[in-house]
């Protein structure tokens, strides 16, 4: 409960607010975020400690009057303190003075690295929001199953994360001499699609830039020899080789995936996609941890309908409980 954090980051007699509001999401102290890097550097997910007013004095606000637009949500800050899941005693130091517009929430953080009871499912009909949405909840060590690499725009966002983040695990290690590096990648993602055009636009885009971002400290294996450890394409269809692709997910390690992303065409007919969705809950003995899906048509299809039906559930089809079976869903 917000009662119960401490403030932290902020001076004395610094006017506190137990919310902030940005232009999607309304965010109340306590809240797990992510907070959206300015360029290419890591995003960091966190919990907010802290709320705080930066609004200038009276004779500040008069001779920059302009600012007075802004301010409701720009002469706000917010410290995150970041999220941790590694066993060792290493955390991270606390973000302060973070513009509210840069945040977006996280809704799948628990306390410790044990898979929930239920598979969480994220859904939204929007390529951005979803590319979004997979590079905040993906964490360093998990395994990401992606359903529709494509030409693989979203897999080197994944890619991309994953790198910098078990990079930035290590320099904290380094720091409080806890361990040295290992020789390899604890994340790793295995990535479908049916066409294999897709498949190699895909693999020469992240073969340059896991050259690219692969630090020269990290270990002396080759990048062909690391590569295939932590990234595995395959062309295979799960609906119509069910057996085939389970056996290409969890790949000779017997890993199951953490997170599964889906995104098999915006115009693709809901049938096929809930199809999808249940092949993903059945397919594994361990559920995944989550379940984001892109899909217009699955988010039209859950919009929920002024008036009830007669069973006095608001607009809620028996399509609809097939998508929520096994699982709690949020649309974004």
């Amino acid at each position: 409960p917000p009662a119960a954090i401490e403030h932290h980051g902020c001076k004395d007699n610094v006017p506190r607010r137990n919310t902030v509001v940005n232009k999607k999401c309304r965010f109340n102290l306590g809240d797990n975020v992510y907070i959206r890097p300015k360029s290419a550097k890591l995003g960091i997910s966190g919990r907010i400690v802290d709320i705080y007013d930066m609004t200038k004095t009276s004779t500040d606000c008069e001779s920059t009057p302009k600012r007075k637009k802004r301010k409701l949500v720009e002469d706000i800050r917010v410290s995150v303190e970041p999220h941790f899941f590694a066993s060792s005693s290493v955390r991270g130091t606390i973000k302060k003075g973070v513009r509210p517009s840069r945040l977006s929430p996280v809704y799948d953080f628990h306390s410790n690295d044990k898979r929930r009871a239920e598979t969480m499912i994220l859904l939204t009909p929007d390529t951005k929001n979803y590319r979004q949405l997979a590079a905040s909840h993906v964490r360093s060590s998990d395994k990401v199953l992606e359903i529709g690499c494509s030409t693989g725009e979203c897999t080197v966002l994944l890619l991309r994360h994953l790198i910098l983040l078990q990079h930035q695990h290590f320099l904290n290690q380094q720091k409080s001499c806890v361990m040295q590096r290992s020789s390899s990648f604890h994340g790793q993602i295995v990535a479908f699609d049916t066409g294999y055009d897709m498949i190699e636009q895909a693999r020469n885009r992240l073969l340059f830039e896991f050259d690219r971002l692969l630090p020269d400290d990290i270990c002396q294996k080759s990048t062909d020899r690391l590569f295939p450890d932590m990234v595995q394409f395959h062309k295979v269809n799960a609906l119509a080789n069910p057996k085939g692709a389970q056996s290409h997910a969890v790949d000779g390690n017997n890993r199951t995936p953490d997170v599964v992303l889906i995104d098999i065409g915006g115009n693709r007919e809901l049938k096929g996609v809930i199809r999808m969705i249940e092949w993903v809950q059945s397919a594994f003995q361990c559920s995944p941890r989550l379940i984001i899906i892109k899909s217009e048509a699955l988010a039209e299809e859950l919009t929920i309908p002024h008036g009830s039906n007669d069973n006095g559930r608001d607009g809620e089809s028996d399509r609809d409980q097939s998508v929520h079976n096994g699982g709690s869903a949020c649309t974004s």
